[in-house]
Protein backbone atom coordinates (compact mmCIF):
# COMPACT_ATOMS: atom_id res chain seq x y z
CA UNK A 1 0.00 0.00 0.00
CA UNK A 2 2.94 2.35 0.83
CA UNK A 3 4.93 1.86 -1.89
CA UNK A 4 1.72 2.29 -4.28
CA UNK A 5 0.86 5.30 -2.83
CA UNK A 6 4.77 6.15 -3.04
CA UNK A 7 4.45 5.38 -6.86
CA UNK A 8 1.38 7.56 -7.93
CA UNK A 9 2.71 10.53 -5.94
CA UNK A 10 5.97 10.49 -7.57
CA UNK A 11 4.10 10.11 -11.13
CA UNK A 12 1.40 13.17 -10.08
CA UNK A 13 5.00 15.20 -9.25
CA UNK A 14 6.29 14.13 -12.75
CA UNK A 15 2.96 15.80 -14.30
CA UNK A 16 3.12 18.71 -12.18
CA UNK A 17 6.92 19.73 -12.69
CA UNK A 18 8.60 21.50 -15.99
CA UNK A 19 10.74 19.40 -17.40
CA UNK A 20 14.37 21.05 -17.29
CA UNK A 21 15.06 21.21 -21.16
CA UNK A 22 11.84 22.87 -21.32
CA UNK A 23 13.45 26.19 -22.19
CA UNK A 24 15.97 24.50 -24.52
CA UNK A 25 13.10 23.53 -26.41
CA UNK A 26 11.37 27.11 -25.92
CA UNK A 27 14.28 28.97 -27.68
CA UNK A 28 14.31 26.22 -30.85
CA UNK A 29 11.02 27.00 -30.74
CA UNK A 30 11.14 30.43 -30.88
CA UNK A 31 13.90 30.20 -33.32
CA UNK A 32 12.00 28.55 -36.06
CA UNK A 33 8.88 30.79 -35.47
CA UNK A 34 10.94 33.48 -36.37
CA UNK A 35 12.82 32.05 -39.33
CA UNK A 36 9.26 31.21 -40.69
CA UNK A 37 8.46 34.44 -40.19
CA UNK A 38 11.65 35.64 -41.81
CA UNK A 39 10.81 33.40 -44.70
CA UNK A 40 7.16 35.40 -44.66
CA UNK A 41 8.91 38.58 -45.22
CA UNK A 42 11.27 37.65 -48.02
CA UNK A 43 8.45 35.51 -49.71
CA UNK A 44 11.17 32.46 -49.21
CA UNK A 45 9.19 29.35 -50.12
CA UNK A 46 11.46 26.93 -48.98
CA UNK A 47 12.63 28.66 -45.48
CA UNK A 48 8.66 28.43 -45.10
CA UNK A 49 7.91 24.64 -46.01
CA UNK A 50 10.81 23.60 -43.47
CA UNK A 51 10.30 25.88 -40.47
CA UNK A 52 6.93 25.86 -40.44
CA UNK A 53 6.21 22.69 -38.58
CA UNK A 54 9.14 22.58 -36.83
CA UNK A 55 7.09 24.03 -33.28
CA UNK A 56 4.35 22.03 -33.37
CA UNK A 57 7.08 18.81 -33.98
CA UNK A 58 8.80 20.62 -30.98
CA UNK A 59 5.67 20.25 -28.57
CA UNK A 60 4.86 16.80 -30.11
CA UNK A 61 8.66 15.80 -29.01
CA UNK A 62 8.70 17.55 -25.80
CA UNK A 63 4.86 15.60 -24.93
CA UNK A 64 6.76 12.01 -25.55
CA UNK A 65 9.98 12.48 -23.63
CA UNK A 66 8.52 14.10 -20.38
CA UNK A 67 4.68 13.94 -20.24
CA UNK A 68 3.03 10.40 -18.98
CA UNK A 69 0.71 8.71 -21.50
CA UNK A 70 -2.85 9.24 -19.54
CA UNK A 71 -5.79 9.43 -22.49
CA UNK A 72 -5.85 13.39 -22.18
CA UNK A 73 -2.23 13.49 -22.83
CA UNK A 74 -2.48 11.00 -25.99
CA UNK A 75 -5.49 13.32 -27.13
CA UNK A 76 -3.20 16.11 -27.23
CA UNK A 77 -0.59 14.31 -28.86
CA UNK A 78 -2.45 13.29 -31.80
CA UNK A 79 -3.87 16.36 -32.20
CA UNK A 80 -0.86 17.93 -32.28
CA UNK A 81 -0.19 15.37 -35.16
CA UNK A 82 -3.16 16.65 -36.89
CA UNK A 83 -2.07 20.17 -36.71
CA UNK A 84 1.42 19.09 -37.70
CA UNK A 85 -0.36 17.63 -41.36
CA UNK A 86 -2.39 20.68 -41.70
CA UNK A 87 0.55 22.89 -41.19
CA UNK A 88 2.38 21.10 -43.77
CA UNK A 89 -0.79 21.87 -46.14
CA UNK A 90 -1.01 24.98 -46.11
CA UNK A 91 2.37 25.89 -46.96
CA UNK A 92 2.39 23.75 -50.19
CA UNK A 93 2.10 24.94 -53.52
CA UNK A 94 -1.18 24.77 -55.11
CA UNK A 95 -4.42 24.78 -53.20
CA UNK A 96 -4.63 22.49 -50.56
CA UNK A 97 -6.40 24.60 -48.12
CA UNK A 98 -9.36 22.11 -47.75
CA UNK A 99 -6.61 19.45 -46.66
CA UNK A 100 -5.57 21.64 -44.01
CA UNK A 101 -9.07 22.65 -43.14
CA UNK A 102 -9.57 18.69 -42.70
CA UNK A 103 -6.36 18.17 -40.77
CA UNK A 104 -7.08 21.10 -38.01
CA UNK A 105 -11.23 19.59 -37.54
CA UNK A 106 -9.48 16.86 -36.46
CA UNK A 107 -7.12 18.16 -34.46
CA UNK A 108 -10.11 19.97 -32.48
CA UNK A 109 -11.95 17.32 -32.19
CA UNK A 110 -9.38 15.30 -30.12
CA UNK A 111 -9.17 18.22 -27.81
CA UNK A 112 -12.61 18.46 -27.08
CA UNK A 113 -11.92 14.65 -26.82
CA UNK A 114 -9.32 15.57 -24.17
CA UNK A 115 -10.98 18.15 -23.05
CA UNK A 116 -13.76 15.52 -22.35
CA UNK A 117 -11.81 13.16 -20.27
CA UNK A 118 -11.65 15.10 -17.11
CA UNK A 119 -14.74 17.69 -17.17
CA UNK A 120 -17.67 15.77 -18.25
CA UNK A 121 -20.38 18.76 -17.38
CA UNK A 122 -22.06 20.14 -19.88
CA UNK A 123 -21.75 23.92 -18.20
CA UNK A 124 -24.06 24.78 -21.21
CA UNK A 125 -23.74 28.35 -20.44
CA UNK A 126 -20.70 28.88 -20.86
CA UNK A 127 -21.43 27.56 -24.52
CA UNK A 128 -23.30 30.76 -24.69
CA UNK A 129 -20.24 33.39 -26.19
CA UNK A 130 -18.01 30.48 -28.34
CA UNK A 131 -21.59 30.12 -29.77
CA UNK A 132 -22.40 33.42 -30.39
CA UNK A 133 -19.00 34.79 -31.39
CA UNK A 134 -19.43 31.53 -33.88
CA UNK A 135 -22.31 32.72 -35.49
CA UNK A 136 -21.52 36.37 -35.53
CA UNK A 137 -18.13 35.08 -37.21
CA UNK A 138 -19.59 32.80 -39.97
CA UNK A 139 -21.91 35.69 -40.64
CA UNK A 140 -19.18 38.15 -41.08
CA UNK A 141 -17.35 35.49 -43.50
CA UNK A 142 -20.91 34.62 -45.41
CA UNK A 143 -21.56 38.43 -46.08
CA UNK A 144 -17.72 38.50 -47.97
CA UNK A 145 -19.64 36.55 -50.66
CA UNK A 146 -15.85 34.44 -51.41
CA UNK A 147 -16.83 31.46 -49.54
CA UNK A 148 -18.28 29.38 -52.74
CA UNK A 149 -18.49 25.51 -52.25
CA UNK A 150 -16.60 26.20 -48.82
CA UNK A 151 -19.90 27.35 -47.49
CA UNK A 152 -20.14 24.44 -45.66
CA UNK A 153 -17.18 22.88 -44.82
CA UNK A 154 -16.02 26.55 -43.08
CA UNK A 155 -19.38 26.21 -41.32
CA UNK A 156 -18.84 22.51 -39.87
CA UNK A 157 -15.11 23.95 -38.84
CA UNK A 158 -16.36 27.12 -37.20
CA UNK A 159 -18.69 24.46 -35.25
CA UNK A 160 -16.16 22.60 -33.94
CA UNK A 161 -13.67 25.62 -33.03
CA UNK A 162 -16.40 26.60 -31.12
CA UNK A 163 -17.07 23.83 -29.44
CA UNK A 164 -13.60 23.31 -28.76
CA UNK A 165 -13.30 26.41 -27.16
CA UNK A 166 -16.35 25.91 -24.96
CA UNK A 167 -15.06 22.58 -23.82
CA UNK A 168 -11.82 24.57 -22.59
CA UNK A 169 -13.75 26.79 -20.63
CA UNK A 170 -15.57 24.03 -18.88
CA UNK A 171 -12.30 22.52 -17.64
CA UNK A 172 -12.30 25.67 -15.15
CA UNK A 173 -13.48 23.87 -11.84
CA UNK A 174 -13.66 20.13 -12.62
CA UNK A 175 -12.24 18.39 -9.51
CA UNK A 176 -9.71 16.49 -11.23
CA UNK A 177 -8.17 20.22 -13.62
CA UNK A 178 -5.80 22.57 -11.60
CA UNK A 179 -6.19 26.13 -12.46
CA UNK A 180 -2.93 25.95 -14.26
CA UNK A 181 -4.14 23.56 -16.66
CA UNK A 182 -7.37 24.91 -16.75
CA UNK A 183 -5.68 28.08 -17.96
CA UNK A 184 -3.56 26.94 -20.41
CA UNK A 185 -6.31 24.91 -22.10
CA UNK A 186 -8.72 27.77 -22.03
CA UNK A 187 -6.37 30.44 -23.19
CA UNK A 188 -4.75 28.15 -25.59
CA UNK A 189 -8.15 27.71 -27.51
CA UNK A 190 -8.65 31.36 -27.56
CA UNK A 191 -5.23 31.91 -29.17
CA UNK A 192 -6.04 28.95 -31.38
CA UNK A 193 -9.50 30.62 -32.18
CA UNK A 194 -8.12 34.11 -33.02
CA UNK A 195 -5.53 32.90 -34.98
CA UNK A 196 -7.97 31.17 -36.96
CA UNK A 197 -10.35 34.06 -37.11
CA UNK A 198 -7.66 35.91 -38.62
CA UNK A 199 -7.10 33.58 -41.00
CA UNK A 200 -10.58 32.92 -42.44
CA UNK A 201 -11.14 36.90 -42.44
CA UNK A 202 -7.91 37.24 -44.98
CA UNK A 203 -9.18 34.21 -47.21
CA UNK A 204 -12.63 34.84 -47.52
CA UNK A 205 -13.42 38.93 -46.30
CA UNK A 206 -10.52 40.79 -47.05
CA UNK A 207 -6.89 40.70 -48.36
CA UNK A 208 -6.12 44.50 -46.98
CA UNK A 209 -5.19 43.00 -43.34
CA UNK A 210 -1.81 44.61 -42.30
CA UNK A 211 0.94 41.49 -41.37
CA UNK A 212 -2.25 39.10 -41.53
CA UNK A 213 0.39 36.20 -41.50
CA UNK A 214 2.65 37.68 -38.42
CA UNK A 215 -0.37 37.95 -36.55
CA UNK A 216 -1.87 34.20 -37.93
CA UNK A 217 1.33 31.97 -36.82
CA UNK A 218 2.10 34.53 -33.82
CA UNK A 219 -1.28 33.42 -32.36
CA UNK A 220 -1.44 29.93 -33.69
CA UNK A 221 1.89 28.91 -31.91
CA UNK A 222 1.48 30.88 -28.45
CA UNK A 223 -2.62 28.55 -28.76
CA UNK A 224 -0.64 25.30 -29.49
CA UNK A 225 1.90 26.23 -26.91
CA UNK A 226 -0.89 26.72 -24.69
CA UNK A 227 -2.91 23.50 -25.14
CA UNK A 228 0.29 21.45 -24.77
CA UNK A 229 1.08 22.78 -21.32
CA UNK A 230 -2.05 22.24 -20.20
CA UNK A 231 -1.10 18.58 -19.73
CA UNK A 232 1.00 19.81 -16.95
CA UNK A 233 -0.94 19.38 -13.61
CA UNK A 234 -3.57 17.86 -15.04
CA UNK A 235 -4.32 14.98 -13.27
CA UNK A 236 -5.97 11.74 -13.99
CA UNK A 237 -9.25 11.58 -11.66
CA UNK A 238 -8.19 8.07 -9.81
CA UNK A 239 -4.45 9.52 -9.33
CA UNK A 240 -6.25 13.25 -7.51
CA UNK A 241 -8.77 11.08 -4.97
CA UNK A 242 -5.88 8.90 -4.22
Amino acid sequence: MAESCLMKWQQSGRENMMPKSTPLFGLIYVLSAVLFLIGVSFDMWLLRFITKPIPVLLLMIWIGLYIDKRRYVMCILLGLGASLAGDVFLELPGNYFLFGLVSFLIAHILYIVAYLQDAKDLHLLRALPAGVYGVIFVSVLVSGGQLGPLLIPVVIYATVLCAMLWRAGSRYGAASVSTFSAHMAFWGAVFFVMSDSLLGLNRFYTQDIPFVRFGISSLYWLGQAGITFSVLSSLHPQQKSS
